[in-house]
């Protein structure tokens, strides 16, 4: 047994084309590249060069894609058409009055809020909830103290909120020798000399702030010790 959606008699049951928002008997992909479907009409109104694709068959299918050779002109009126009708298709309200000549400008793109226009209102609506949670967010910096020895230490994170890193230097250096360590299984039959070689090729700063060659030889002693 099949649902059926029965027409009402004082509503059209055709589809709502997103761009002019009319009823429409079929919609159609505006482009191979864009998932939003238009009507006829809009599809007549708002053409692009079909020059700026290509056939490109693959395995067992046909597919297009952009050709390279196409002009700057081109391509510019394709992606101004495809960011018109994809804010259009979003409730942007200005986007239609934006294909009708370059000199119109509309409030949000002058950082302005309107509240008639659906995608400003949920565009302010997410930013607001953004800021927000940015605001009562709590931040917790760690001490500028490394986990390791204990000692304080100055280095802190390049990127984000800047907080300060786990380990000092020269205790990081040995962590990442004794991961070398660890896995030196990986060099094969390599003697230390050829081993210490490749490390300082991917690792100089290890030699440069003196961690290497000592603390390998070091580790290497400690393990003789322990086997004993």
């Amino acid at each position: 047994m099949f649902a059926v959606q029965m027409p009402l008699p004082t509503i059209d049951m055709r589809p709502i084309c997103p761009v002019c928002r009319q009823p429409a008997d079929l919609l159609a992909q505006w482009s191979p590249a864009q998932a939003t479907r238009v009507c006829k009409a809009c599809a007549q109104k708002y053409r692009y060069d079909l020059d700026i694709f290509i056939h490109a068959p693959g395995k067992g299918r046909l597919g297009l894609k952009s050709n390279r050779d196409a002009s700057t002109e081109q391509i510019g009126h394709y992606n101004f058409l495809s960011q018109t009708l994809m804010d259009a298709a979003k409730g942007c309200r200005h986007a239609i009055r934006r294909l009708a000549g370059p000199e119109y400008v509309a409030p949000c793109e002058l950082y302005k809020f309107d509240m008639t226009c659906p995608a400003c209102v949920r565009k302010q609506k997410h930013a607001t909830r953004y800021a927000r949670m940015r605001i009562t967010r709590e931040y917790t910096l760690r001490l500028p103290v490394c986990d390791r020895c204990g000692c304080t230490h100055s280095r802190r994170y390049e990127h984000g909120d800047q907080d300060f890193i786990a380990y000092c230097q020269h205790c990081e250096d040995e962590l990442n020798v004794e991961t070398f360590w660890r896995c030196r299984a990986i060099f094969g039959d390599a003697d230390p000399e050829e081993i210490l070689d490749r490390v300082q090729k991917s690792h100089p700063g290890l030699f440069e702030r003196n961690v290497l060659p000592n603390y390998w030889f070091a580790l290497m002693i400690g393990e003789r010790n322990d086997g004993n």
